[in-house]
């Protein structure tokens, strides 16, 4: 037998179990962190040589990131007739339903009268189809991986802005 291991020793006194006497002897049993000596390995086919006890753990709260995100598309959307930028077709066309519903509501020329009814329906409007997929988003990633749900919730709220501002501009006229 190796010196310093047996198969027989005592219950009370030392453990046999190599994981506790691993963990017994480590640094982090004692408040600190381990391996900090260590370089971590980055080859992917490659054992890590750090334990990931010394990382601290990262919690990004994916409901504050659709809420936040949420707020950004209405925020941005209310500021569009202030800005007074050249209109997209994503703004057209939500303008446009937004409208309707409000005629739908009371009638065509209330909607007209009452531009600022419109204005305030296609805010809830845009935060309404920018959530949709935001929220399928979020509800697949929340338990499983709520760091990359935050980030791709993120890049949607980009994305709808840039088709709110940007891309698929108006036609003047035919």
């Amino acid at each position: 037998m190796s010196e310093g291991y047996s198969c027989h020793t005592d219950r009370g006194k030392s453990p046999n179990n190599r994981f506790e006497r691993s963990r017994a002897a480590s640094s982090v049993s004692q408040g600190g962190v381990d391996d900090w000596d260590r370089v971590p390995s980055f080859d992917a086919g490659e054992a890590s040589r750090r334990s990931t006890s010394s990382l601290g753990a990262m919690n990004i709260p994916t409901g504050g990131a659709l809420a936040g995100a949420a707020a950004a598309v209405g925020i941005s959307a209310a500021l569009i007739p202030v800005i007074h930028s050249y209109p997209t077709t994503l703004y057209l066309v939500v303008g446009l339903c937004a409208w309707g519903i409000l005629a739908y509501i009371k009638t065509g020329p209330f909607a007209d009268g009452h531009i600022g009814l419109v204005l305030t329906a296609a805010v809830l409007l845009h935060i309404f189809c920018f959530s949709i997929p935001a929220v399928a988003i979020w509800g697949g990633f929340r338990r499983r991986r709520p760091s990359r749900g935050s980030v791709l919730v993120g890049i949607w709220c980009v994305c709808y802005l840039l088709f709110l501002f940007i891309f698929f501009p108006a036609s003047a006229g035919p």
